[in-house]
């Protein structure tokens, strides 16, 4: 009975978790289409760039919503297990509702390594392929495609201050780089007029002016172009110069070890590493938040043990956003700020079952 209640229960989370993400991801895209439509037909891009907006920001809007989708999905399974008498027919045969769960706790893992792998991998890449498309196709009426933000970024040895650059990340603007010791005594200032990324995979700076910092001297000279030897990918530039830009957690770990452009504090990066494996746990946390509804069938506050789980879900979702702020600020530790909001809930949950079982 086991293998047969496994599947039951599973093939029921996972078939009504998926169709609760399909409707809240149209609807997301219905919304987002009607600000943005007029935005992509300014540049030009016709029903075609509509249809690329709305395939580059599915991910993101997956990434999002998935962990209402789960809390939605198991409520539904549970709700159902209760109004059709499922939940008295198995408590009859001996079953608990800490087995219920666990049974169920293998479908909602799966989809928890699906939320890591769309987190962690697939949105950052499409939201940055989403950023290169949308800053080349400028409206009509801006003739340049080029950020004028100004940014500060590291990178190995040299600390960067840039104008702008072009969408495609291949040309910074008006870039002065900083060159420093291991120490991190400056030993060398160059300022240029541009940066452009070869095909060779090397940076030519244009119209530049150096200055070669000695221990005791100063040596001040003119180019017209050098190479700049720094290990900086056009991809990285895009993600320097868009401050919503997604990074995986690999990426955050070689930007605190200096390997990739950093423009965010450590504790940004850290916390970042954290929440990639603390993030896909609210698709479990969202389950045990939703169990108390499967026994609403014993007591007669079936709306008030809906209402227990659909807020604390939602209330899950606020506060680990808060903790998470707080961790990339550095007012809280990054292990804290992760790892605090699944932690609290999962207890919450627990406590709830503990009392509801008896």
């Amino acid at each position: 009975m086991g293998g047969v209640l496994f599947r039951y229960l599973s093939t029921m989370l996972l078939k009504r978790t998926f169709a609760t993400l399909l409707v809240l991801v149209g609807l997301l895209q219905v919304v987002d289409l009607f600000d943005a439509s007029s935005e992509v037909l300014k540049r030009g891009l016709g029903m075609g760039g509509i249809l690329e907006y709305e395939f580059l920001r599915t991910p993101v809007m997956i990434e999002q919503i998935l962990p209402v989708a789960v809390l939605v999905g198991a409520l539904t399974c549970f709700t159902g297990l209760a109004r059709n008498s499922e939940m008295a027919a198995l408590r009859a045969t001996g079953a608990t509702i800490y087995r219920i769960v666990a049974l169920m706790l293998p479908a909602a893992a799966l989809v928890a390594v699906l939320h890591f792998l769309i987190a962690d991998q697939v949105s950052p890449r499409a939201q940055q392929a989403f950023t290169v498309w949308w800053n080349s196709h400028p409206p009509k009426t801006q003739a340049v495609a080029t950020k004028i933000k100004p940014v500060w970024f590291r990178t190995g040895s040299y600390l960067v201050y840039a104008e702008g650059a072009s969408a495609d990340g291949r040309r910074l603007e008006k870039p002065r780089i900083y060159r420093r010791e291991p120490g991190g005594r400056m030993s060398e200032r160059l300022l240029a007029r541009s940066a452009a990324f070869g095909v060779d995979g090397r940076w030519t700076l244009d119209g530049v002016q150096e200055l070669d910092v000695a221990p005791t001297s100063l040596n001040n000279a003119r180019q017209g172009q050098r190479v700049w030897n720094a290990d900086l990918d056009p991809a990285d530039v895009v993600t320097v110069f868009s401050p919503e830009e997604r990074i995986s957690a690999g990426k955050a770990l070689r930007a605190m070890t200096g390997n990739r452009p950093a423009d965010k504090s450590p504790a940004y990066y850290a916390t970042r590493i954290q929440r990639a494996l603390a993030e896909p746990l609210g698709a479990l946390v969202m389950l045990l938040l939703a169990a108390p509804a499967a026994l609403a069938h014993q007591r007669n506050s079936q709306a008030t043990l809906l209402m227990f789980s659909l807020a604390a879900g939602l209330m899950f979702l606020a506060v680990d956003g808060v903790l998470t702020a707080l961790g990339q600020t550095n007012v809280l530790p990054p292990l804290l700020a992760a790892w605090a909001g699944p932690a609290l809930f999962a207890a919450l949950a627990g406590a709830a079952l503990v009392h509801l079982e008896g």
